[in-house]
């Protein structure tokens, strides 16, 4: 499964997390002579670094330092002197996803450990994870481009973690003296008014000055709930509340119905009434159409099918038939009829790559038969399309030393044996030559 699936599947990413191989770790350093350079010990450093990649997927799977990990994948990657690095893509179960700014802090920390109480980790922060100087300090340090540090340091000091641009926190950072600046009567307006989230844009504004929310004193303007993906799990049913719950003053009272604490969002939406019914549905699918293509209200409605049980499949489908079938329309000479069986077939593709079948629905009397084209897995359909150029075939005529690696590699590949080989030379010596030649032998 590759990562836009993994997405797709399970969700937003909760962690991204990048192994880097450290030339000075003990295990390589030991195993070196006095006149041996790291870059040049492939052996050692693989195995040294894949030992820290497999304790580091077991601190994650099976330790669960992070939380119950519902989907995961990584990849390694080697540098230009030979040094391996690791990406990780982590997704969280939807009990342990990070909701909030006290479930970033549990695992993100900004600030230096006491030198005293973690002597060693202090050290380690110090030495690999310090940024700078530069700016004033030191203009002339790699980072500097016109005359500002193109990460964006010094990073301003924040009194709680938030959610920044992109998704990213910005953690708690504590500094000393700091005043703390509250507008109690902004919060005390905006309790009187009983406001959604969505609406509280139009009454208030934020002042980039101040560092404060003021009553809005002119303009007028639309507030609005980022839209959330059915599949996101937990993101969902909080923008679900968001839009549903007046006055809410934290996470904690989202969660609150009748004076008791749901342990998750998707409980307090349900204690609530807002799933009894397929209204939250309904507003879903509404909202996609004013900005989504045909397309992609046939991937979502196929999404709410599979993931959300509605009620009454068959009335939502009624509902946004139109909305849905709008690109086949504009096709010649189909009635009314072939549109709709085009748009059932097509949402019946999108289903059975999820494992279910439109048929289960009952979203009309007839019966939908699946496409040949999805009878095939994506990966066989994406390798039947790909062209070889005619240059491409004629490259293995051409191959010298290489050769011998092309023919032990297609002899398997062709006698349907397994095996596993790892091509390893000099940058210009033909690597990507040979990998052309096998990929159109193949």
């Amino acid at each position: 499964m590759d990562a836009i699936a993994l997405v797709q599947y399970f969700g937003k990413p909760d962690f991204f997390i990048t192994m880097t191989c450290n030339p000075s770790w003990p295990e390589i350093k030991e195993h070196l002579s006095q006149t041996d350079e790291v870059q040049n010990k492939h052996d050692l450093v693989s195995r040294v670094f894949r030992a820290k990649v497999e304790e580091l997927k077991t601190d994650i799977l099976k330790r669960q330092v992070f939380g119950r990990v519902a989907g995961f994948m990584y990849t390694i990657e080697f540098q230009k002197r030979g040094l391996p690095h690791a990406h990780f893509l982590i997704i969280l179960a939807d009990e342990h996803k990070l909701l909030t700014p006290e479930s970033y802090d549990r695992f993100v920390c900004a600030e230096l450990p006491d030198s005293k109480k973690d002597c060693d980790l202090y050290s380690l922060v110090i030495k690999h994870m310090m940024h700078g100087p530069c700016g004033k300090l030191n203009p002339t340090n790699i980072c500097m481009k016109n005359n500002n540090c193109k990460f964006k340091y010094p990073k301003d000091f924040a009194e709680q973690t938030l959610k920044g641009k992109n998704s990213y926190p910005i953690c708690f950072q504590n500094e000393k003296n700091r005043k703390s600046c509250r507008n109690k009567r902004t919060n005390k307006d905006a309790m009187q008014l009983l406001l959604l989230y969505k609406e509280f844009p139009e009454y208030f504004v934020w002042s980039s000055k101040e560092k404060m929310w003021t009553r809005r004193k002119q303009r007028i303007v639309i507030g609005r709930v980022v839209t959330c993906h059915p599949t996101e799990g937990e993101r969902y049913y909080l923008r679900l509340l968001l839009i549903n719950v007046r006055g809410p003053k934290s996470y904690q009272d989202l969660c609150k119905v009748d004076g008791n604490c749901c342990s998750t969002f998707r409980e307090a939406a349900e204690k609530r009434g807002l799933l009894h019914c397929d209204n939250n549905l309904v507003e879903c699918m509404s909202e996609a159409t004013n900005y989504q293509m045909p397309y992609s209200l046939r991937r979502l409605f196929a999404t709410l099918l599979v993931y959300c049980n509605p009620a009454n499949p068959t009335e939502l489908w009624k509902q946004f038939e139109d909305s849905m079938s709008e690109d086949f329309k504009i096709l010649p000479n189909m009635n009314a009829k072939d549109i709709r069986f085009m748009a059932l077939n097509h949402i019946n593709d999108i289903l059975h790559l999820m494992g279910r079948d439109i048929n289960e629905y009952n979203l009309i009397p007839e019966k939908i038969k699946p496409s040949a084209a999805i009878r095939e897995t994506n990966v066989c359909q994406f390798e039947r399309n790909i062209i070889v150029r005619e240059k491409d075939l004629l490259l293995e005529r051409n191959l010298n030393t290489e050769r011998k690696a092309y023919n032990t590699i297609l002899d398997r590949i062709f006698s349907n044996k397994s095996g596993a080989f790892f091509v390893d030379r000099a940058g210009g010596t033909g690597k990507t030559f040979l990998y052309r030649a096998l990929l159109a032998g193949v």
